[in-house]
């Protein structure tokens, strides 16, 4: 569904909510207009606080990690992502790390920060509009159409969401980039990650402010940055890591596959010139591992 067609759909049925059947889910007026808890939760994506939302709606199911706990969510995250929707699953036990999910992924062990909206056992959908409010809530969300009713009124809120020309998933793909292009993603804050091997650094040179790690080694977990960071990996291997990239739910992904234009260790580090934490960004040349 493109986002159009979404806000289309939604602005016809929204009046209509009232003569909705007991299965379509709609939102608690308990919630509507508070102020939504902030939070800061790490998962396979990196860190993500309700900040990164950036003025985006976001839609953020709590539930623990067996696998049928997200289906609904699973299959609704390219739509919400195209009308705007940053989509968060945060997960209530201590197996985040058990799932691959196409969309940012987070702990919650213990349901510390689903308690705080309510959380109370059953997989539970929040809702929070792009100024911080927390808009509707639900227990019972299982369909894409679900998710859209749920999330309509936040959605219809945001005017200018920069969005893809292409389809959702064919925005989700992995991205060649040219050589030339990538000082210029860098600067705008995107990560450069070095997967040559040794023997090809040492022949070719350092690529500058690159971030260093073997296929090997490349895993969520070590990596310096969230899904919603831009990443773009250099390297004979990095088509295979970008595929892992994008399970792990990286947003935006490009791949240079020969990486030997970029390798001069004479050249002048990027340096980009951006207000978020350096701790986010490939600001310096760094070894992971």
């Amino acid at each position: 569904m493109t986002r159009s067609g979404f806000l289309l759909l939604a602005s016809l049925s929204l009046p209509l909510a009232a003569c909705t059947d007991a299965d379509t889910p709609t939102p608690e007026a308990s919630a509507s207009g508070l102020a939504a808890p902030t939070w800061v939760m790490t998962g396979p994506g990196g860190t993500f606080s309700l900040a990164d939302a950036a003025g985006r709606p976001v839609v953020l199911q709590f539930g623990p990690s067996d696998d049928g706990t997200w289906d609904g969510l699973r299959e609704a995250h390219l739509d919400l992502e195209a009308a705007g929707a940053l989509v968060v699953g945060a997960v209530t036990d201590e197996h985040v790390g058990s799932l691959r999910l196409p969309f940012a992924t987070v702990a919650d062990p213990g349901a510390e920060i689903a308690e705080l909206y309510g959380y109370a056992g059953r997989p539970l959908v929040v809702v929070i509009d792009a100024e911080g409010r927390l808009r509707s809530r639900s227990e019972d969300v299982t369909t894409t159409d679900q998710f859209f009713n749920l999330a309509a009124s936040a959605l219809l809120e945001v005017d200018e969401v920069d969005m893809p020309m292409a389809s959702a998933s064919e925005s989700r793909d992995p991205k060649p980039l040219a050589p030339e292009a990538v000082a210029g993603k860098v600067r705008d804050g995107a990560a450069l990650f070095d997967l040559r091997s040794a023997q090809e650094q040492s022949a070719d040179g350092a690529i500058p402010n690159a971030y260093i790690c073997s296929l090997e080694d490349f895993a969520p977990d070590v990596l310096p940055v969230n899904a919603l960071t831009p990443v773009i990996l250099a390297g004979p291997d990095a088509p295979e890591a970008a595929t892992w990239a994008v399970e792990w739910g990286f947003q935006t992904v490009y791949v240079v596959q020969d990486a030997s234009p970029l390798a001069d260790p004479d050249a002048e580090p990027f340096a980009p010139e951006v207000d978020e934490p350096e701790s986010r960004l490939p600001n310096r040349r760094r070894a992971i591992g």
